[in-house]
């Protein structure tokens, strides 16, 4: 028989990853980013565009043996090319796409010497799926609460994976005196993420912050069982009613996490930790292999078609050859 009521709900707090900043990285296809996805397909599909109009007006005048199918393509890669003199129509569609690349080319420079100070700081544990698919890295959970409880007790989903993942040896329940020592330790190492309560979390982030001046951990996307909490009174209890009227009046008007925030000093400086910083410094291989691996695998694909076009010249040669002797035969 129940003994207790409890208020309407004060707070609902959720379970979230906690982990590690990744050391910074260069984004090696940085050299793309400048032009987003729609602008880099408007190109090609103009470009795919002007190809099908030149081929329509040269079928019209019956002439393709001076038409500059891969002028247009030279243009966009701002190399050199020849218009004839004799095809005015042409001419026209090819300054008018001069003008277009030149544009584009002046915003693709500005943008990109900026994007070449950017230094990407990987946050790779967004979800839950994220951990469990990577066997190198542990997790930490508070011992002794509900969530251990409710994710032990499920059969399907994520849960399940996750307790099979405890049973598997890959978490450690430690108290709750002891995870900040081990936030500092076991996750500041990149061994373990820690998976908490995010009100817990954001204590121990301005505690981190308050002490050493650094947001080196990020709290990932993804919420985890959601938890109410409420005030538990005497079953039956008039102070139920009083308290409710109470608790309504503190969580509608924000007091209650307004307060909290005032009771956390530094509470949101890591909250939303920055995935990107901007740096002066000299480039080098790792900004811009990426670009040679184009040139690479361009040329090494043009060196293939070239070899393959002198086989099958001489092939056919051979062929021509053979026939010609079987005749004479």
């Amino acid at each position: 028989m129940p003994v207790m009521d409890y208020t309407v709900t004060l707070l609902v707090d959720y379970a979230t990853i906690i982990a590690r900043i990744g050391d910074v990285e260069v984004e090696v296809w940085g050299f793309v980013m400048p032009w987003g996805s729609s602008v880099w397909l408007s190109i090609f599909g103009t470009l795919l565009g002007i190809l099908f109009v030149v081929t329509a007006l040269s079928l019209a005048v019956g002439d393709f043996r001076n038409t500059k199918y891969f002028g247009y393509l030279r243009i966009l890669l701002q190399q050199d090319m020849s218009i004839p003199d004799d095809r005015r129509w042409e001419r026209f569609i090819m300054i008018s796409w001069i003008i277009i690349i030149w544009v584009l080319t002046q915003v693709y420079s500005g943008n990109l010497m900026s994007l070449l100070a950017v230094r990407y700081l990987p946050q790779p544990y967004q979800v839950i799926e994220d951990v469990l698919r990577d066997r190198k890295i542990g997790m930490i959970w508070e011992s002794n609460t509900a969530y251990i409880q409710t994710y032990m007790n499920a059969k399907t989903g994520k849960l399940a994976e996750v307790g099979a993942a405890d049973r598997a040896g890959r978490i450690k329940h430690v108290n709750a005196q002891l995870l900040p020592e081990k936030l500092e330790t076991s996750v500041f190492e990149g061994d373990y993420v820690m998976v908490i309560e995010v009100l817990t979390c954001t204590i121990m982030l301005a505690e981190h912050f308050s002490k050493t001046g650094n947001c080196y951990f990020y709290i990932a996307k993804e919420r985890l069982m959601p938890f109410m909490f409420a005030v538990g009174v005497q079953k039956n209890s008039p102070l139920r009613g009083a308290l409710n009227r109470r608790i309504r009046s503190l969580v509608e008007a924000g007091i209650y996490r307004q307060l909290i925030k005032a009771a956390i000093p530094n509470s949101t400086r890591c909250i939303h930790a920055p995935t990107t910083v901007t740096v002066r410094s000299s480039l080098s291989m790792s900004n811009l292999w990426g670009i040679f691996m184009i040139l690479v695998l361009g040329t090494s694909t043009g060196l293939v078609a070239l070899f393959a076009e002198i086989l099958g010249k001489v092939i056919i040669r051979c062929v021509n050859g053979r026939v010609m002797t079987d005749g004479k035969n």
